[in-house]
């Protein structure tokens, strides 16, 4: 654990306030504060724990989108109401050709 003096690099840490320094094993006094060290207003006492590390999200893949059969051109996902009914599908920006996705 570090006190706010020994931080030198900027980011999220893990900081537990001075008043709490006796329960340290409580996860509840426990709670996840930025520091830069140009941002003096947010100076704190007590220790601090980290920096903490990013997660890393894997970005979830773009559906793959058919390819139009009159043109080539990769085709868009619609829907429409017909009457009462919903129609969803794919139509072309390029020819205009269309296909629901009813079977």
């Amino acid at each position: 654990m570090k006190t706010v003096n020994e931080l030198t690099i900027p980011g999220y840490y893990w900081w537990l306030p001075e008043c709490s320094l006796q329960d340290s094993d409580k996860a509840e006094h426990w709670t996840i504060v930025s520091w830069h060290p140009l941002d003096s207003s947010r100076q704190k006492s007590g220790r601090f724990v980290g920096p903490l590390e990013a997660p890393v999200v894997q970005p979830k893949p773009e559906p793959k989108r058919p390819i139009c059969e009159e043109c080539g051109l990769e085709m868009h996902e619609f829907a429409c109401q017909a009457g009462d009914e919903w129609i969803s599908g794919w139509s072309c920006d390029g020819c205009g050709w269309s296909f629901d996705n009813e079977e």
